[in-house]
């Protein structure tokens, strides 16, 4: 399980995130967590971080590399998260996990909802696909 997120850098509009206050460093999430915001404020860089994690798929990440005037910003993508079972770090294009493999996650974004929900017609297609949580 995901306890918290220690640091995001040169991925989207985190240029360069760590919890500022000892406060906000010790958040952690619950089993069931729900990430809001307005438009704008990282909440599908997020969920593309938690998807490359949990697929271990660097290209969600390099495609989302933060930009300033419309340029990419010189600095290292990288991200920490600490799991129960010890931490996830994504640094020079890859996932490297300590102690635990990498979680299953379930992320239900736009991208989940367009594959498994939005439909004009139902068909027999529709139910064969599946997920097992």
């Amino acid at each position: 399980m995901i306890k918290r997120i220690k640091l995001i850098q040169g991925i989207g509009s985190f240029v360069n995130y760590r919890p500022d206050t000892p406060t906000q460093a010790a958040l952690e999430f619950a089993k069931s967590s729900i990430i809001y915001a307005n438009n704008g404020y990282g909440k599908s860089t997020i969920a593309n971080i938690l998807k490359s994690l949990s697929e271990n798929d660097s290209s969600k990440i390099i495609q989302r590399k933060s930009l300033k005037d419309g340029k990419p910003v010189e600095i290292d993508q990288e991200v920490v998260i600490v799991r129960a079972g010890g931490e996830s770090i994504y640094q020079s294009n890859s996932w490297i996990h300590t102690k635990t493999h990498a979680p299953k996650i379930y992320v239900f974004d736009q991208q989940f909802i367009s594959d498994n929900l939005f439909v004009h017609e139902v068909e027999a297609t529709h139910k064969q696909k599946s997920i097992s949580l």
